[in-house]
């Protein structure tokens, strides 16, 4: 991840960042031939966000600098090669998706992505701090940027409102009163 996610939950700075994120979804180039080599990895976000009714695509976790660079275009050094991709999607308002939605989505993200494995995580079913690690990492498509940025302050919110009680669960695990 970059920089400006490592400073902490800064509003203003994580807002910024959004709103500089354009409304179409980004290209990924670099690092191999196939669909991205030729371009065309703009229009394939683009057509899966529409397709499975996504506001949002985020790359998180350990990979989610180079997918954002290949995404932007910049030459990539692959830190993490056996490593998985972590992807997180946010659906419209009242958009479910099916399990074979789910595995249908996952596997287009890795060929697209050119990846051996995209673990892939819905928003809205995911715990509040592993949703907020997500925002948090690097968008990468957004079908509706107004969408977008009010669920990432919903998830901040959460997040915050939440935040005494998991360090108090934190503490209570690592002194082994807590399992």
């Amino acid at each position: 991840m970059g920089d400006r996610h490592r400073s902490g939950i800064g509003l203003s700075g994580h807002l910024r960042h959004r709103a500089s994120a354009s409304s179409s979804p980004l290209p990924l180039t670099g690092g191999g031939g196939g669909e991205a080599a030729r371009g065309g990895v703009r229009s394939a976000l683009s057509d899966l966000a529409c397709r499975y009714g996504l506001v949002a695509i985020y790359s998180f976790g350990s990979r989610a600098g180079e997918v954002a660079a290949r995404v932007a275009g910049e030459a990539i050094e692959i830190i993490h090669p056996g490593s998985d991709v972590d992807i997180g999607v946010l659906p419209a308002p009242g958009r479910r998706l099916t399990a074979a939605e789910r595995a249908d989505l996952t596997v287009a993200l890795e060929d697209l992505l050119e990846v051996g494995r995209v673990d892939l995580v819905v928003l809205p079913e995911a715990p509040p701090f592993l949703a907020l690690d997500i925002v948090r990492g690097e968008l990468l498509c957004t079908t509706d940027p107004v969408a977008e940025a009010e669920y990432q302050l919903y998830v901040l919110r959460r997040a915050g409102d939440l935040a005494p009680f998991e360090r108090q669960r934190r503490q209570m695990i690592l002194a082994g009163e807590a399992y």
